[in-house]
């Protein structure tokens, strides 16, 4: 089985380096640029199913690179929740070593966990291809426990990333960033 992890395109906030997390802001143009350069990629790709966020920016991302709405919203795959650092400068995050004091912002724990559960639920289905639209700190999830050694969420994830993954015996391995 293949699953195909994609990160959303620009969206406003992005490019003036603004923390979105749950906010739900839509694709910019470049974004809508970067959507349809996906289309190329997903044209060969027999998907049995498309998953997507229900924030509108993977949504539209989605709809654009496989040019069909996504068969099923799973929040699981929603960005983290960022709290208080929503809708600030993402400086202040980086800034910040202790992000446990605010009650509000979604732990690395707390979304791997979500991320894991999601994976590995739609990797036990008879489907062979699976797209699934997301954002940047759930690619860093999956990648996170998938390969622990070589990501982490310090790790850069460019919009409209792809990563690659093959499902064998139960086993999720990274195939490749695109």
């Amino acid at each position: 089985m293949k699953l195909y992890l994609t990160r959303h395109g620009e969206t406003d906030w992005n490019k003036q380096l603004i923390i979105q997390g749950i906010i739900d802001n839509p694709l910019n143009q470049n974004g809508i640029t970067q959507a349809q350069t996906l289309q190329e990629f997903f044209a060969n790709k027999e998907l049995d199913l498309i998953i997507s966020s229900s924030l509108s920016r993977a949504i539209e991302t989605a709809t654009i690179a496989t040019n069909t709405a996504p068969d099923i919203i799973d929040d699981r795959f929603i960005e983290r929740n960022f709290g208080f650092f929503e809708g600030k400068d993402v400086s202040l995050f980086y800034e910040t070593p202790d992000k446990s004091i605010y009650d509000d912002f979604e732990q690395d724990e707390m979304i791997v966990e979500r991320v894991k559960q999601g994976l590995n639920e739609y990797s036990r289905t008879d489907n062979n291809t699976i797209a699934i639209f997301a954002h940047s700190h759930v690619l860093k999830a999956a990648l996170s426990f998938i390969e622990p050694d070589n990501f982490n969420f310090s790790s850069k994830i460019k919009n409209c990333a792809i990563v690659e993954l093959d499902v064998a015996d139960g086993q999720i391995n990274l195939v490749d960033i695109h």
